[in-house]
């Protein structure tokens, strides 16, 4: 619970336990701002266009769309030793999308992954209203 507290403060992750609450109060953040895109009739899953098969992307739907994109590192050891992302590119779909956990946003469109997917092997772009 005092973990939980700092972090949801403002606090930052110090170890792997704080990084793994973090994003998963994130996730809960986004289901609960858009329920409907992750339970219920209009709810919908998307995939992502990717350049490589170490991202894992997908979008959680509702009736108007893409709200919430999931990034995720798939075989982190051999992408390293592949050199990375390098210029390989995610296709986000249209509209502005902001990245939960760092704030950043993104304009829809092919986007280099090392661009989004930085400090974590993870990223939660939610929708921005226009």
């Amino acid at each position: 619970q005092a973990d939980l507290d700092r972090l949801t403060s403002g606090g930052a992750p110090n170890t792997l336990s704080d990084h793994k609450l973090a994003v998963t109060v994130a996730a809960l953040g986004c289901r609960k701002a858009v329920p409907d895109a992750f339970t219920g009739p209009t709810a919908g899953y998307l995939p992502l266009a990717t350049t490589t098969g170490h991202l894992f992307a997908f979008a959680r739907t509702n009736e108007a769309g893409p709200q919430v994109l999931t990034l995720v590192t798939r075989l982190p050891v051999e992408l390293a030793r592949l050199g990375g992302w390098d210029s390989h590119t995610v296709t986000l779909p249209d509209g502005c999308w902001r990245d939960v956990m760092t704030g950043a946003e993104y304009p829809g469109g092919s986007t280099i992954i090392a661009d989004i997917v930085t400090d974590l092997p993870v990223a939660l772009l939610r929708r921005v209203d226009p």
